[in-house]
């Protein structure tokens, strides 16, 4: 089931009548504007412990919402979206770096993330094997950065990849660290440790800061966590979590991804439960909240504990979306993905597909460009990167069309 706008309006007459509560709890996201409705689920049965997610107090207000991103939403008036759509739509496949088999450094494990740094370089983070490979612009290795394990130069659980504008490589580790890494020469070197006391999920920079997205304990309030470029300390922390009594669930559920817009003004991110997008300022101030139409989300459902409450997550049917990623383009503009799973029935074969929309992060308006891109990790100004793993794992390039005035 999916929802629009004129269904969440109805939702949000009717919290504040009796019929909330004999009809249903929907799926919904607070942000510091209210969010969206996911999904609805029947109310659990009268007794139940049982808590569904988001609660009746996060419904949100649609009137404050930037824009319903829906599918065939193409902006037809606004000449710079549609000039970068046509752009973004003349990808064609030009080379890959990836084997089935072959040396370690061409056979990936897991793709976590892709960049590509100001001299065409293309960075290769492998969850996996725990190294990041860097090949040259055509693809040939050049070197391997870090390794197994929870030392300096060493990775335990790299989760985020991010290159700032003087081509210095920052690698988010789980452990819990960001590494550093300049260039050195002919090559790079660990500059420099900056140690966290939460798991990062993701990593950008913009005027010298560092935003790092995770679930920190004692920050929970707010799930973007500022640190200086320059010494490593922690600065702030910006953006509002999920609104939960128990911080377990305030901590899960406000779990996203943030990125950088070029610009340098802004910054997007979204929740990985949520098909919201939230705009700020580098500075920490809110600008807009968006939402994706045509989203099928999880069931979330929380069962309380004395100790730790358990959730569960699970799809409703044989289609189900997650978030996937968020990718700067340039100016204001954002790449925003979702990952699309359909379960064939009764063979269990599952089928996988990239929605892409384009972004305006200065006024939260998208547009939908549909079902053929990759999966897009980094754009330059003649080529992305993306990668797939039809077949195994590898990273494509694609050439791109020189970008029309």
């Amino acid at each position: 089931m999916t929802f629009n706008k004129d269904f969440l309006d109805s939702m949000v007459l009717s919290r504040n009548s009796a019929s909330l509560a004999l009809a249903f709890f929907c799926i919904v996201l607070t942000t510091v504007a209210p969010g969206l409705i996911v999904e609805c689920i029947s109310q659990p049965s009268p007794g139940s412990n049982r808590i569904a997610h988001p609660t009746p107090e996060n419904v949100p207000d649609p009137d404050t919402l930037a824009h319903f991103i829906a599918e065939g939403d193409t902006f037809s008036t606004d000449l710079e979206m549609q000039r970068l759509a046509r752009w973004l739509h003349s990808a064609t496949p030009v080379d890959t770096i990836g084997m089935s088999e072959g040396p370690r450094h061409y056979m990936f494990g897991e793709i976590v993330d892709a960049k590509v740094n100001s001299a065409g370089e293309i960075f290769v983070l492998d969850g996996e094997h725990r190294e990041l490979f860097v090949y040259s612009e055509t693809g040939e290795y050049q070197l391997t950065l870090g390794g197994p394990g929870e030392g300096p130069n060493e990775f335990a659980y790299p989760q985020g990849l991010y290159i700032d504008a003087r081509d210095q490589i920052y690698v988010a580790d789980r452990k819990p660290k960001v590494s550093v890494f300049a260039r050195d020469n002919d090559s790079y070197s660990l500059a420099s440790t900056i140690p966290l006391e939460f798991s990062p999920e993701s990593v950008c920079v913009s005027n010298s800061i560092l935003f790092v997205a995770g679930p920190w304990p004692t920050e929970d309030s707010n799930p973007i966590h500022t640190f200086s470029t320059t010494s490593g300390d922690y600065t702030g922390s910006i953006g509002q979590s999920y609104r939960s009594a128990d911080p377990a669930v305030r901590l899960q559920l406000s779990d996203g991804i943030v990125s950088c817009v070029p610009d340098g003004n802004n910054l997007l991110y979204m929740y990985h439960d949520f098909p919201i997008i939230l705009g700020y300022q580098v500075n920490g101030s809110y600008s807009w909240a968006s939402s994706i139409e045509d989203y099928y989300g999880f069931e979330i459902i929380e069962i309380p504990s004395e100790t730790t409450p358990w959730i569960s997550s699970r799809p409703r049917g044989d289609t189900f979306d997650m978030v996937e990623n968020i990718v700067p383009v340039q100016g204001s503009a954002m790449i925003v993905q979702v990952l699309r799973t359909i379960i064939d029935r009764p063979s269990e074969t599952r089928k996988r597909q990239i929605r892409t929309y384009l972004m305006d992060s200065a006024s939260g308006k998208g547009i939908d460009l549909g079902w053929s891109l990759p999966k897009i990790h980094a754009l330059a100004p003649d080529f992305l990167i993306a990668s797939t793993l039809d077949g195994f794992p590898r990273v494509v390039k694609y050439s791109l069309a020189p970008l029309s005035p």
